[in-house]
């Protein structure tokens, strides 16, 4: 009678079965064979999805017809009464070059008002220098700016507008100083600067030059 042979079990023998019915059980266990198709199809979901959130806002873009502006022009009347980059900026959510702006670096005391309505939206006692090539702010001036989500470029943002004409300004930001802790970002394009007379008086609490008591100096 012949002998039988012993054959001796591989790996995929010993733990084949388990294995089998393990990734038969949770297919996600063999990321060789899944992994990256599973990686490419959510990529794919959430930028269906921020897709979809964008269209379901009515206006996503900056500087878009703001609903609540008192001053309201056609583009063709903007284009008469603006220059192209600041129509570029305020009508169509154009942002400027850092550091080429008229009023990045300027310190001296006085305030910024619309350049498409004359609003009195900011003052100098509220800037500062934040190194970023754009006029800061730490706060406007009352209800002048309003704010609205921006989605645009893939982000989230503050934009933020003239309330009465509904001019793209820029974007407001949480990492001002005090004592808002906001950065009122603005394209200099937007403003219209409008010095302090030398003779004027400055309100009470705040000084006569650029600086304020209850803010950061330039």
């Amino acid at each position: 009678m012949q002998a039988r042979k012993c054959r001796r079990p591989t790996e995929s023998a010993k733990g084949g079965g388990a294995r089998s019915e393990l990734d038969r059980v949770l297919p996600f266990n063999n990321v060789k064979k899944v992994g990256l198709p599973i990686a490419i199809a959510a990529t794919a979901a959430v930028f269906l999805l921020a897709r979809l959130v964008s269209w379901s806002d009515p206006d996503p873009r900056p500087g878009g017809e703001y609903g609540g502006a008192a001053v309201k022009k056609t583009d063709e009347e903007w284009r008469c009464f603006l220059t192209p980059e600041q129509f570029e900026v305020m009508r169509k959510g154009g942002t400027e070059r850092p550091f080429t702006g008229a009023y990045w670096s300027t310190k001296e005391p006085g305030e910024y008002l619309c350049a498409g309505c004359g609003a009195v939206l900011f003052k100098s006692d509220a800037k500062f220098e934040s190194h970023t090539g754009w006029p800061s702010f730490w706060a406007a001036c009352g209800d002048s700016v309003v704010e609205r989500v921006d989605r645009s470029h893939g982000m989230v943002r503050r934009e933020i507008l003239c309330g009465k004409c509904g001019g793209h300004l820029g974007h407001v930001f949480d990492d001002g100083p005090k004592p808002t802790g906001q950065r009122y970002c603005v394209n200099s394009a937007a403003l219209k600067f409008l010095p302090r007379a030398k003779n004027a008086v400055a309100p009470v609490g705040q000084s006569d030059d650029d600086g304020s008591v209850d803010g950061p100096k330039n």
